[in-house]
């Protein structure tokens, strides 16, 4: 029979709780929480682990998750920024349940995994917010981080009812090899958009030192009762993207702070109008979250850098995926071919030695004889032809034809007749690039915040139409002529 500790975590095939539970089996008997017919479930199987398997709404297989536990970490969470009943029933109510039954099955501590957007909503004017700033406007914030907030405020009852010792853990953004939010998703987008933007100052932290604060909170009595904020630097978020573009060996651009100011404030502007919510990271409020309560209670010092937590991405997998970029800019521009390529109604035709003009048709001919460099733009009338007026090529009006009319091919050296404006095909092309973008971004979206609906109507209000719009103007200025072929 093991004689070393036993601890419980939730959400062991996520990638914080993966990383810990590797940590923990070094030292620990561990037990495993994971979803009947989950993919990932056979990457836990390893010496030390027990898996049971189950949700979080079951409370008979939370029984036999915290049988005989001194600790329990609760990672598991719905990520989810869209989904306010799952994020409820997940977040909140299967926090509160696992609590209670930690508490009854005797279990000595137990550590919960929040969430530093638990003040996306929050304003400092200093530009710094510490534990004790209870986070305002609760009502405000995206389901994953009001929920976070309420599954803390479930954990503080549950251990002030029961005496069952609690810590808070709320990490800043985490990075590593596995982490989603910030890695997978902000590489795909650099795959996809080469552009490094994000002139604002984020708070990071790699998952290993997350993993050392978990564990130290577990162990000290200082702990106790209390809420710690676990990051680690303060960068640039295009100096964080542009490191992530140099692992994967990708080409980015820096975008002009005026441009990159304003495309941040429209993403942030569009967000809230679209959700009525607050991003969990804030594109526009700079806010820092130091980690010094952590430092002075658990002896916390975050060791791994920027530099170093880059070097291990390097490693994942997932840089070696395919890049679709490229495939799908490719689509996109098929896409847009028949825009381009469309012709008009035909307005004028050849017809034996001569050539019909329909009514109204606005025409333009070049002699046979004459000023070879210039264009005549003509208006028939019946059973004759007469000189409107001349003009160079790039530089002339025309004259509308009143009735239908038939030219004599033999004193012609070349005619065109205009078959209308770009307008229609400068605004396709234009609303089909704005709506190409904001699929882009809602699929390959860095932070998830954005459900598919809500991007497209974001995109089709912010992106496709004022695209339209400049390509409906530039082509209502672009006439087309097209050529009459003479026989």
């Amino acid at each position: 029979m093991s004689t070393r500790p036993t601890v419980a975590v939730t959400g062991a095939t996520g990638f914080l709780g993966g990383v810990l539970v590797e940590q923990l089996r070094q030292a620990h008997d561990v037990v495993v929480l994971v979803r009947p017919g989950q993919n990932d479930a056979r990457e836990i199987e390893r010496p030390g682990v027990r898996t049971v398997f189950g949700h979080l709404d079951d409370p008979s297989s939370l029984a036999a998750l915290v049988r005989g536990v001194d600790t329990v970490y609760h990672c598991a969470a719905f990520m989810g920024k869209n989904d306010a009943h799952r994020s409820w029933r997940v977040n909140v109510d299967g926090t509160e349940r696992l609590a209670q039954i930690s508490a009854a099955s005797g279990v000595r501590r137990f550590v919960y995994v929040s969430s530093i957007s638990v003040y996306s909503a929050t304003r400092s004017r200093s530009g710094t917010v510490l534990e004790d700033r209870i986070p305002d406007h609760i009502d405000r914030l995206n389901p994953y981080a009001r929920t976070k907030y309420e599954g803390e405020l479930r954990v503080r009852r549950v251990g002030e009812e029961t005496g069952m010792e609690w810590t808070v853990i709320r990490p800043t953004n985490v990075y590593g090899p596995g982490s989603r939010p910030w890695f997978h998703q902000w590489v795909s987008f650099l795959r996809r958009w080469p552009f490094a933007f994000g002139n604002i100052a984020v708070d990071i932290v790699h998952v290993d030192d997350v993993v050392q604060a978990l564990v130290k909170a577990a162990r000290s009595e200082a702990a106790v009762g209390r809420v710690f904020h676990v990051g680690n630097e303060t960068v640039m978020l295009n100096r964080f993207l542009r490191a992530l573009a140099g692992v994967i060996g990708q080409d980015v651009r820096a975008i002009p702070r005026v441009l990159d100011a304003g495309f941040r404030w429209a993403i942030d502007r569009s967000y809230r109008i679209a959700t009525g919510t607050r991003m969990s990271l804030s594109l526009v409020h700079a806010v820092r979250y130091p980690s010094t309560l952590a430092h002075e209670a658990l002896g916390y010092v975050p060791e791994v850098t920027l530099e170093e937590g880059i070097k291990s991405l390097a490693l994942s997998p997932f840089i070696h995926r395919p890049n679709r970029g490229r495939l799908l800019g490719v689509l996109l521009a098929l896409s847009l071919v028949p825009a381009v390529t469309s012709s008009g109604a035909v307005h004028a035709q050849t017809v034996r030695d001569s050539v019909q003009v329909r009514p109204g048709a606005h025409v333009r001919i070049r002699w046979a004889s004459g000023v070879p460099q210039e264009w005549r733009f003509v208006r028939s009338v019946p059973d004759s032809v007469s000189l409107a007026r001349s003009c160079r090529w790039v530089n002339c009006g025309d004259v509308p034809l009143t009735e239908a009319t038939t030219i004599s091919l033999g004193a012609l050296s070349r005619m065109e007749y205009r078959a209308g404006t770009r307008a229609g095909r400068g605004f396709a092309i234009g609303f089909g690039i704005g709506m190409a973008a904001a699929v882009g971004l809602a699929v390959f979206s860095p932070e998830g915040e954005f459900s598919r609906e809500a991007m497209l109507a974001i995109g089709t209000l912010f992106f496709g139409v004022p695209s339209g719009l400049i390509g409906l103007v530039i082509g209502a200025t672009h006439r087309v002529w097209v050529e009459v072929p003479f026989p």
